[in-house]
């Protein structure tokens, strides 16, 4: 004899079933993270765990065959099998599950949604004992609908007695030795049979117990109502919830208690069609409603109603949660989803989101300005290498990048890209992989920041064209030119000109300290930098690398040269010239001395004269010399 089984096709081949003393509903478990449930056909998109053996088993290869199950050996097999992921859902009932959930501690598991079955549980005797069958079916016929409710009742109720009551027992071993005056030589089999009943009764006890010790330490509010809301079960978590005791709740209407009055027309409604056919418009389904608290405050709440039928009559459980944290959180994100969507719409640099290798997911409308485009829309789902200036482009581009993105390395460059219209575009880009994982998985997505710089590159082209315009005049006028950084007094540049009086290679030159090195003066002595002095055309000296002073003519600006201030330094070789000087002025020496020499000879010619004239005139001679 079985004390505690339902029908199946298997069992009924062998077995005689009494009519059910009590329905069980058979709820569908999995993890915290997984939807509600709401239609049992959902279940193909994953690996349901079932007790092999157990009447769901048939239930589920009949109406579903094509159902993938994971056949367990019991309760807490099952259990184990969704946290570890070796299956997504369980199915079994809603008591003996929530106990084994409590004893295992698997606080990441919830009840995901309701199936149409049930357990409806009756005692079940072999088919070669008709009487016994007969025995137990008038035992359980004596038992009145008072009597069963008490009983369903007491093993749902808040407070668990821990002696047995055995008012039932005695009641059942009664009728059993009437029968057995009749039937004497079943005696023995029958009381053998009444005590598994009684042990059974115990564990299922037991059981009832540990599931409401269950129910009483979960999170959610544990709320039981029959077919008039009321109450028939509130746990701690409801209690703490609500504000409300387990004393005050039980019997009163649960929408009295903590619905918002304009539900409660809805809610009689829905009553009327719940208490004959156990269904409405909350049952199955996971919703978000506002509650109200004993002190009238409200909140948000999500509930999950099921309903089990039990003698014909049908009762609802549901589970609450206060969402109000989660309500503030998406509320959060919204806003911040909002504002990220206006940075992204307004931004004056181009964005680009890439969900593949080759398309075009969505870009911003500063990448469709940038591009020649009139609207992102325009954009989305194009191909990529559209915006490339050839296929070749396309994939010399992919492949040198490519390789870093899924390494987790930014992208950094300066590329050519393609408009609309066919015109070439210098662009700045910054890529990343949207995958923080790493290595990152490239096929989740790759964020391209993009920037116009076409002006840039013009600018620069510019400038380099200038550059060497500067450069190729320097380097072909006949004087040395030299760059030097005021504040390092380091040579960065020189002319061959210069070079060539230095008497040095350029390389050798370029990165020296200009002191000591071509300029004669001692550090801290500097007549530009340091004595705030100006030359223009003065005459200075330059030091070559054999250490000899050549006299130079020397001019130095100030400059700027790639945005930095820098001094020119242009001078020309005066010794070529002072050697010219040096010659002429010995030359004016020379011809001054015979001048004085021209000039002393004269004058004693006329001295002599003076006296010629003066001994003529004292011997009476006219003279002969006119002297001026």
């Amino acid at each position: 004899m079985l004390s505690s089984a339902t029908r199946t096709r298997e069992l009924e081949k062998h077995l005689n079933f009494t009519t059910p003393y009590i329905t069980l509903p058979l709820m569908i478990f999995s993890r915290e993270d997984h939807p509600y449930i709401k239609d049992i056909g959902e279940l193909h998109t994953g690996v349901t765990a079932v007790v092999d053996g157990h009447a769901i088993v048939d239930f589920l290869e009949k109406d579903w065959p094509d159902l993938p199950l994971l056949m367990v050996k019991n309760v807490e097999d099952g259990l184990r099998a969704v946290t570890s992921g070796r299956a997504d859902h369980y199915i079994d009932t809603l008591l003996t599950t929530s106990y084994n959930i409590q004893r295992l501690g698997f606080s990441k598991i919830k009840v995901a949604g309701e199936t149409p079955y049930t357990y409806s549980l009756g005692f079940a005797s072999h088919k070669k004992l008709p009487t016994l069958h007969q025995i137990l079916q008038k035992g359980l016929d004596s038992i009145s609908e008072e009597e069963r409710s008490a009983i369903f009742n007491k093993w749902r109720s808040i407070h668990y007695e821990h002696d047995f009551d055995y008012t039932l027992l005695w009641k059942m071993a009664a009728i059993g030795f009437v029968v057995l005056g009749v039937i004497f030589h079943w005696n023995r089999r029958l009381a053998a049979e009444i005590n598994d009943r009684k042990r059974t009764e115990k564990r299922l006890l037991e059981s009832e117990s540990k599931s409401h010790a269950m129910s009483e330490a979960i999170h959610d509010g544990l709320v039981m109502i029959d077919e008039h809301a009321r109450v028939m079960y509130w746990n701690q978590a409801a209690e703490n919830l609500f504000g409300i005791t387990a004393e005050e709740a039980m019997g009163k209407n649960m929408h009295n208690l903590i619905s918002p009055k304009k539900y409660h027309a809805d809610a009689h409604k829905g009553l009327e069609n719940f208490a004959i056919t156990g269904k409405g418009p909350v049952v199955g389904k996971l919703q978000q409603l506002t509650a109200i608290r004993k002190d009238g405050s409200r909140f948000p709440a999500e509930i999950g109603v099921s309903s089990f039928q039990n003698n014909n009559r049908w009762y609802a459980v549901g589970t609450i949660r206060d969402i109000t944290e989660r309500i503030e959180s998406q509320e959060t994100v919204a806003r911040v989803r909002t504002e990220l969507q206006q940075i992204f719409d307004n931004t004056q640099v181009g964005i680009i989101f890439i969900k593949d290798e080759h398309k075009l997911y969505r870009c911003n409308q500063r990448t469709a300005e940038i591009l020649g485009y009139e609207s992102p829309q325009e954009m989305i789902g194009m191909d990529l290498s559209a915006f490339h200036l050839s296929d070749k482009h396309f994939e010399e581009f992919a492949q040198r990048y490519h390789t870093q993105l899924a390494k987790g390395i930014r992208v950094v460059t300066e590329y050519e890209m393609r408009q609309k219209n066919g015109r070439n575009i210098w662009c700045s880009l910054a890529g990343n992989a949207l995958d923080h994982a790493n290595p990152p998985d490239i096929t989740k997505g790759v964020i391209w920041a993009l920037d116009d710089i076409s002006e840039k590159k013009a600018a620069q082209e510019a400038l380099q064209e200038s550059k060497k315009r500067v450069k190729t005049i320097l380097e072909s006028i006949n004087t040395g030119t030299m760059i030097i950084d005021p504040q390092s007094k380091i040579i960065l540049d020189v002319n061959p000109v210069a070079a060539k009086m230095i008497g040095l290679p350029t390389e050798q030159i370029t990165g020296k300290r200009c002191h000591q090195f071509t300029c004669p003066c001692a550090e801290g002595n500097c007549p530009i930098t340091d004595d705030k002095q100006s030359i223009t055309n003065e005459e200075r000296l330059l030091l070559t690398a054999s250490g000899v002073e050549i006299p130079i003519l020397k001019t130095v600006v100030p400059i700027l040269l790639d945005g930095k201030k820098e001094l020119l330094e242009s001078f020309v070789d005066l010794s070529q010239q002072k050697k010219i000087e040096q010659a002429l002025q010995e030359n004016l020496n020379d011809l001054e001395r015979f001048y004085r020499m021209a000039i002393d000879r004269e004058e004693k010619m006329i001295d002599l004269k003076t006296e010629i004239n003066a001994l003529l005139v004292q011997t009476g001679h006219p003279q002969k010399y006119t002297i001026r």
